[in-house]
């Protein structure tokens, strides 16, 4: 597939807007995870997953020259996902 050489604005808008839903969805989680210092039934091993498929999902959009919002939301998400390991791996010693 080559990559994109024009964005169309509706693009732009509906990638933000993606990029907020898809990131958020992670921080109740990490809040409720420091206000309890707890997180059973949270998987270790998922969220280590979605932190490692978040590495080539990212490459992939910005050699594809995807819209900005779609390019940054792959570190976003990795950063929140690794947050959440780094607490299970905390919080449950």
């Amino acid at each position: 597939m080559a990559p994109q050489t024009s964005i169309p604005v509706s693009a732009n808008i509906l990638g933000t807007i993606g990029t907020i839903f898809w990131c958020i969805q992670l921080i109740p989680q990490v809040w409720y995870n420091w206000r309890k210092k707890k997180t059973d039934g949270l998987p270790g091993l998922m969220m280590f997953l979605w932190a490692i498929c978040a590495v080539p999902l990212g490459v992939y959009v910005i050699v594809q020259n995807f819209n900005l919002p779609i390019q940054i939301q792959p570190q976003i998400f990795c950063v929140l996902a690794l947050t959440s390991w780094a607490q299970i791996l905390i919080y449950n010693k």
